[in-house]
């Protein structure tokens, strides 16, 4: 098993010994989550009209949004500094409690998690099916459609030049294959 992640991609990849860029969590450096965010959340509400009801799956998308962007508003405001945490923030943990004990770690975007939590507020059930099935949806009109940020494009003209090698992008584990 190799330890250094360096030393895994250049295996797993087959290539020389040039410098590996690592971008991570292109989320807000790359594409404008929050303007994805509120152009994919109400894309859910047909879908989710169909589980519940088209009233109820409006109130639903509407918490959704506002729990998002709530999160989001205090993580940017935070600027990388350690954020104080609010009473969403230990509602999210609270959810994740199996996952904090096995991994040490929660996702604070989780959006199924932000999903179940918008659910509960606007008094609504959904099972884990349909969760599921609204995350996937989301996550699949997120991929479809990016917003990149203008100057993505010349960050990565940058890095082709300066090191002569491609950027490889990685994000988090809410990634979906889709």
């Amino acid at each position: 098993m190799v330890n250094d992640a360096t030393q895994w991609i250049t295996q797993a990849l087959g290539i020389n010994e040039a410098p590996v860029i690592w971008l991570t969590d292109i989320d807000d450096t790359l594409i404008d989550t929050k303007a994805m965010h509120g152009e994919a959340a109400p894309a859910l509400i047909s879908l989710i009209a169909q589980m519940i009801g088209r009233a109820q799956a409006v109130s639903l998308i509407d918490r959704f949004q506002e729990i998002f962007d709530e999160l989001l508003s205090a993580h940017q405001r935070a600027g990388g500094s350690e954020e104080p945490k609010t009473h969403l923030d230990d509602r999210v943990e609270a959810c994740q409690a199996d996952i904090r004990t096995q991994w040490g770690v929660t996702k604070r975007f989780s959006r199924e998690v932000l999903l179940w939590l918008a659910a509960q507020d606007s008094k609504v059930t959904l099972n884990a099916e349909q969760l599921a099935s609204a995350a996937d949806a989301y996550w699949q009109h997120m991929t479809r459609n990016p917003l990149v940020f203008s100057d993505a494009v010349e960050l990565f003209a940058a890095i082709k030049e300066r090191t002569g090698r491609h950027p490889l992008l990685m994000t988090s584990s809410d990634a979906r294959f889709t």
